[in-house]
């Protein structure tokens, strides 16, 4: 085995509401987008599957409490974002929220270097 470049991953720690989970998880349920449904998957018992990752900040968020960091990725928090664009009808988006998830998007924009791989 060779090492030929490490990946880098940047991610985010970021806080969120109940009310701003469970919106999400409204949105989540019905999203055009599998990825996007997948993420708010609960768990069914004996499927063998995971739940989604923001089932899991919602769990989290029950037994931690609204103060707990969850370190997201690019990814992850671009899928809440894209979650979130498509609303169940006469459900209002929280403009801070949708705020907050573009400004953690550009942050980790800023902070990512270049074709993200470090030399080996």
């Amino acid at each position: 085995m060779e090492t030929l470049a490490i990946h880098y991953t940047p991610s985010a720690y970021v806080t969120f509401t109940r009310a701003d989970v469970e919106f999400m998880l409204v949105c989540a349920e019905t999203h055009y987008d599998a990825e996007c449904r997948e993420a708010g998957k609960g768990m069914v018992p004996h499927d063998g599957n995971r739940p989604g990752f923001l089932r899991g900040i919602s769990n989290c968020i029950a037994t931690v409490g609204e103060h707990y960091q969850h370190r997201l990725t690019f990814r992850q928090i671009d899928t809440l974002a894209k979650i979130i664009e498509v609303p169940p009808p006469r459900a209002k988006v929280p403009m801070k929220l949708a705020g907050e998830l573009h400004a953690a998007l550009c942050a980790l924009n800023e902070n990512a270097i270049e074709d993200k791989q470090l030399p080996p």
